[in-house]
């Protein structure tokens, strides 16, 4: 029933999944873009092609239940040495190499053909070996579950990713729209301050100070559209879109967006015990302890019952010719107990092995876990301090246009400078872009949480 849920989740993504490959020529949104990566990403390719072996797997072992048939052939030339007497004319024994009352020997006429053929059928079951079968029946079927929950875990870390690398490129793209502006409106008034400087209106310390903001801001536009790119490839990287294709683009937030509504923060602090990560670690524990155990036993007396049931057909070929032997059938229950003496200590390390393994990742998941809390208490205060940051924030940005719009004012009326305008609109800019980005970091932040939460495939699913 698990296996089913499981199944039919994900083909409901795979279906809106495939239905954004088919318009892949539009720009792709958030939730087209997690759909994507849910179908072509290639961790979750490699996670469901684990589940697929592990199943195979577990039929591997419950086939060792079940009992084997096997039709062997043999057929060549066959020529034996021995010539079989038979006692005419007297008493004797049959088929023996003497007689005795008189009789003469005389050889059996038999066949003369030196083909030999025969076919045989064999039907083989092991009733019991040490409970051997039953113990890898249930580490398969653990390594199954296993391979489950890693593949939910591989998708929660794969919605993650996407959605970081996605309010990435947001962020590259607000960022260089906002440096775009600032450039041209610095070479907007640079362009007028040069014409007045080289009427002699203004001085060649104002001059060369705008000059040099608008050196500055040209670098800044330069540095955002490699930082743009750089983005946009490790978005495409994360949702499994091809190297070499080009008809995939995204459709991201904007800076209207970001000034709507401000994201909910979330409280209650997520707890590990209920992660998948702590499900995998109790599930290795419970393989590794049955490593041990199936070492042990391996160690002991093996017993083992089993039944074999064998039909034979001599001669089944035409060209063989039947010495007159009809079909044979037998059958077996056998009984055997095997127990070795002296390996060179070789099960015995085998035991001790399977337990410094569980003793190792009993540590390595414990440390995991251990991570993972400490992860989630500082996610806690992050979120906080991202709140309170984008408050602040927002109340610098209206000061900031405040600001803007009196020297605005004062510059049509002539009591400020190029500069002070110049000046008051960087600031501006500046305290936008530390709004926009406390913002974007404040929805990752909200992705993270959802991520530790166990909450963010649904999220996606309804986005």
């Amino acid at each position: 029933m698990r296996q089913f849920i499981l199944r039919f989740a994900i083909s409901a993504l795979t279906v809106a999944g495939s239905r954004a490959e088919i318009a892949a020529a539009a720009p792709l949104s958030l939730a087209e873009s997690l759909r994507y990566a849910l179908e072509n990403a290639p961790a979750m390719q490699q996670a469901r092609s684990t589940i697929e072996v592990r199943e195979a797997q577990v039929d591997k072992a419950r086939a060792r239940y079940l009992p084997s048939l096997d039709l062997t052939t043999t057929q060549g030339l066959l020529r034996s040495g021995q010539q079989q007497f038979t006692v005419v004319g007297g008493g004797g024994n049959a088929g023996g190499g003497t007689g005795t009352g008189g009789g003469t020997l005389q050889p059996i006429s038999g066949n003369k053909s030196p083909w030999f053929s025969q076919l045989g059928l064999s039907l083989t079951e092991t009733v019991y070996d040490n409970g051997q079968s039953l113990m890898q029946h249930d580490i398969s079927e653990a390594n199954l579950e296993i391979a489950r929950l890693n593949m939910l875990e591989t998708r929660d870390t794969t919605l993650l990713e996407v959605t970081r690398a996605f309010y990435a490129l947001s962020q590259s793209d607000i960022l260089l729209n906002t440096n775009q502006q600032q450039a041209q409106l610095t070479a907007k008034q640079l362009s007028k301050l040069e014409s007045l400087y080289r009427q002699g209106l203004k001085t060649k310390r104002e001059y060369f100070r705008l000059k040099s903001q608008a050196q500055r801001a040209a670098i800044e536009v330069g540095n955002a559209q490699v930082a743009r790119r750089n983005a946009e490839v490790e978005l495409r990287r994360v949702i499994g879109v091809p190297p070499a294709s080009t008809d995939i683009s995204f459709v991201t937030l904007t800076a209207e967006d970001l000034q709507r509504d401000e994201p909910a923060l979330p409280t209650k602090v997520p707890t590990v015990d209920g992660s998948y990560l702590a499900k995998i670690a109790d599930l290795e524990g419970r393989v590794a302890t049955v490593n041990i155990d199936l070492a042990r036993r391996r160690n002991l007396p093996v017993v083992t019952l089993s039944s074999t049931l064998n039909y034979q057909v001599p001669s089944y070929l035409a060209f063989a010719p039947s010495e007159g032997r009809s079909n044979q059938w037998n059958w077996n229950l056998l009984l055997g107990v095997n127990y070795n003496i002296w390996d060179s200590g070789s099960r015995r390390r085998d035991i001790d092995q399977s337990a410094s393994q569980l003793g190792i990742q009993n540590r390595d998941n414990r440390d995991k876990l251990y991570a993972r809390a400490t992860n989630i208490a500082k996610l806690m205060e992050t979120l906080r301090n991202l709140k309170s940051n984008l408050h602040l924030n927002r109340e610098l940005m209206r000061l900031e246009q405040v600001n803007f719009t009196t020297l605005e004012e004062d510059y049509r009326q002539g009591k400020v400078a190029y500069l002070d305008l110049v000046t008051g609109l960087s600031d501006l800019l500046s305290a936008r872009v530390s709004y926009y980005t406390n913002y974007i970091n404040l929805l990752t932040a909200i992705a993270q949480y959802r991520y530790f939460e166990a909450t963010i495939y649904e999220t996606a699913a309804t986005a």
